[in-house]
């Protein structure tokens, strides 16, 4: 059986958040399993491997599943038939605190501490930056939707 094949909305948009909350919580698992690994290393070997290292590795797990909570609440409520309410974009703006606070600590653990060499891969913390910025600016403009919103069924 394919894996998209025809159905109502419904069961199609189940089978997308399943999607995405598979995908979501293995990149957290994955992050999870490298802190503990590097915890491991840290008490069996002489290497010197920070606790900063391992609270670097483990932000992303946090900001990942913490943004999930958050946005399976916005899909419940949409579920629920509650679109456009202050809840939501409350939620979105959170979304968006979430990750930029999460970038902001890595960046600090990054720049004010002696873990450039125990982490591998790109450091740039500006994508982060700007991602955190952009989900926060679309609840925002969710926030004046809503205002928008309010204010047209005042005026009928």
């Amino acid at each position: 059986m394919p894996l998209f094949y025809k159905r109502n909305q419904e069961e199609q948009r189940r089978q997308f958040v399943l999607i995405l909350s598979i995908i979501c919580y293995a990149c957290a698992a994955t992050g999870f399993l490298h802190s503990l690994l590097l915890c491991w290393e840290m008490g069996h070997n002489d290497n010197s491997i920070e606790f900063a290292a391992i609270i670097y590795s483990f932000i992303p797990s946090v900001i990942m599943v913490w943004s999930s909570v958050l946005i399976a609440l916005i899909i419940n409520n949409i579920r629920k038939g509650i679109v456009f309410e202050t809840s939501n974009a409350q939620l979105i703006t959170w979304v968006g605190a979430v990750v930029l606070i999460g970038g902001v600590f890595q960046s600090i653990l990054y720049n004010f501490t002696n873990i450039e060499q125990l982490v591998p891969g790109n450091t740039n913390h500006m994508l982060v930056y700007l991602l955190g910025t952009f989900i926060a600016f679309i609840g925002q403009i969710f926030h004046i939707g809503i205002r928008m919103k309010e204010e047209q069924d005042l005026t009928i």
